[in-house]
């Protein structure tokens, strides 16, 4: 008899009913009903938290779902940059589910690029977030076939129990139901306990934490989801600095991630009473992945 948490064998399921990924799954991520007022240039999707990490996933993801909603279903895109503005206090006080109505901003002629902006708003309608994403079209592979995403699947499927796990499921609800647990001991956000990082090296101007790659960390075609890689570097910012929130994170996407365990450091730029800035890598094989600048206050 295995500790396998219930949350975690429902969010395989709905990866398999529905697309998207076990990642965007075990942080909530799901289409709002057609019920949810909405504009009609807007294209709507929900988290269960706006931690961080959870906000970065909900604001990357929308951004493909709404490109993918002008361009169709099947296109494959790579995020170049995020830029995230929590709205500190209302970010940190709002319990999910909160929504992100995401726009296209602009879409090259050639359909090759595209400009995305997201505001994220509380179950009252209050903002708590905004983004800016960057995002390329990349070129179809004969032999690729993306999974289904949210609104093409006919629905979350039947429950599983773990004799319907392939092994990499297995290796993420693991993973997930420790989260799950170490969320509740430590009270810290599931999506930062799913992180797991461990942090290697500290002192009052550099932080190094590691993390195991695995398929909790995975998008739908395997490499690590971009939220991800910004709620660790942000995590580690806000752990550097201590005492202030997270008030913007610029992330320049660089290659992506596959291979071994990644790895994060944050350095100090500047250490202010009010405003302070932090730089950020996450490597994986030696690899640069992303680069990053955070600006936090107090």
């Amino acid at each position: 008899m295995s500790d396998l948490h219930p949350a975690a064998l429902r969010a395989v399921a709905r990866t398999r009913g529905e697309g998207l990924h076990l990642w965007g799954r075990m942080l909530g991520l799901a289409s709002v009903p057609d019920d949810v007022p909405r504009a009609d240039d807007e294209y709507l999707l929900q988290a269960a938290g706006a931690d961080i990490t959870s906000l970065a996933t909900l604001t990357d993801v929308g951004a493909g779902y709404t490109i993918r909603g002008h361009l169709g279903d099947q296109v494959r895109l790579a995020t170049t940059s995020l830029s995230l503005q929590p709205i500190g206090p209302a970010a940190a006080a709002a319990s999910g589910p909160v929504t992100c109505r995401s726009r296209l901003i602009w879409l090259a002629p050639d359909l090759s690029r595209a400009l995305v902006r997201g505001y994220v708003t509380d179950p009252g309608g209050a903002p708590i977030a905004t983004a800016t994403v960057w995002m390329v079209v990349l070129s179809s592979e004969p032999a690729a076939s993306l999974v289904p995403m949210p609104w093409e699947g006919p629905g979350a499927g039947p429950a599983l129990t773990e004799s319907d796990l392939t092994p990499d499921e297995w290796t993420f609800a693991v993973s997930a139901s420790a989260a799950i647990a170490r969320s509740a001991a430590s009270r810290r956000p599931v999506p930062e306990e799913l992180l797991d990082v461990t942090w290697t090296l500290g002192s009052d101007t550099r932080l190094i934490g590691t993390v195991p790659h695995g398929p909790h960390l995975g998008n739908r075609v395997g490499n690590v989801q971009g939220g991800a890689l910004f709620g660790l570097a942000a995590t580690a910012a806000t752990r550097l600095v201590g005492g202030q929130q997270l008030a913007d994170g610029s992330v320049q996407y660089l290659r992506p991630g596959t291979g071994g365990d990644l790895q994060v450091t944050a350095t100090m730029v500047r250490r202010g009473r009010t405003v302070s800035a932090v730089d950020a890598t996450v490597t994986c094989d030696r690899r640069e992945l992303i680069g990053a600048r955070f600006s936090l206050m107090a």
